[in-house]
């Protein structure tokens, strides 16, 4: 699961990374304005919405906004898929479709809580911000992997025509199989009125810096965004604390 989540950091974009910020005339921010700044960048990275205020911030557009979310939502998706590539398998457009809705549903439920920004200097704060990891591969990984191959076995025994012989055919439709048989139990989790299981609240300090990465722009960086991602969703495969 480590290496999931060094895929995962490896293939986000840097477009993805970061808002516009200010024009330089008005680089400076107080507090309020940092915190809004802080929560829609979040609130667009994980639930595609816009505010005015991070807008009037930032100088994004509607659409900048909805490709930056999109983005995100699709790298997701690439990184839930990476270890059908074992299988050189290429997921269909319904699955990736699937995979897509199940993370906005989950990144939608998210529940951030930004604390007070700090000012260091007039180009550089920092700030607190606290999450509990909703649990997603706990689940997956417990799924009945038994019952998965006896349904398989069944399939194949109605479609006689399948070379078994035909190894790369036969693990393209074991992946095929073994996905939608997680994804069905996965939605049928996330979508049910039961809260999403989640781990111990976590709470991790993020730095934004005005020109650090864009000339005369605010951002936040990578590695900081990355540890707001992992306290929002968890990759560990561990019993969460309210299962």
């Amino acid at each position: 699961m480590k290496k999931f989540i060094i895929c995962l950091s490896l293939i986000l974009i840097m477009g993805s990374m970061y808002g516009c910020g200010k024009e330089k005339d008005d680089e400076l921010m107080d507090t309020q304005e940092m915190q809004a700044y802080i929560g829609g960048f979040f609130d667009l990275r994980y639930k595609g919405q816009l505010n005015d205020n991070y807008k009037l911030l930032t100088n994004i557009t509607e659409e900048e906004g909805k490709r930056t979310h999109e983005n995100y939502m699709n790298h997701e998706v690439k990184a839930y898929l990476s270890p059908a590539d074992d299988f050189q398998y290429e997921a269909s457009e319904s699955q990736k479709k699937r995979i897509y809705n199940l993370y906005e549903e989950i990144y939608k439920r998210s529940d951030l809580k930004i604390g007070i920004p700090k000012k260091i200097s007039d180009t550089k704060w920092v700030c607190e911000i606290t999450s509990s990891p909703f649990e997603l591969f706990y689940t997956h990984n417990s799924v009945d992997i038994d019952k998965m191959h006896e349904e398989l076995d069944l399939y194949l025994e109605a479609h006689p025509e399948i070379d078994m012989k035909d190894k790369d055919r036969f693990s393209k439709i074991y992946a095929s199989f073994y996905l939608d048989y997680h994804l069905d139990a996965l939605e049928e989790y996330v979508y049910s009125d039961t809260p999403l299981n989640t781990y111990k609240e976590q709470t991790v300090e993020i730095t934004v810096e005005y020109g650090k990465i864009q000339k005369g722009k605010w951002s936040i960086d990578n590695k900081d965004i990355f540890a707001v991602d992992e306290i929002v969703l968890s990759y560990d495969d561990t019993k969460p604390d309210n299962n």
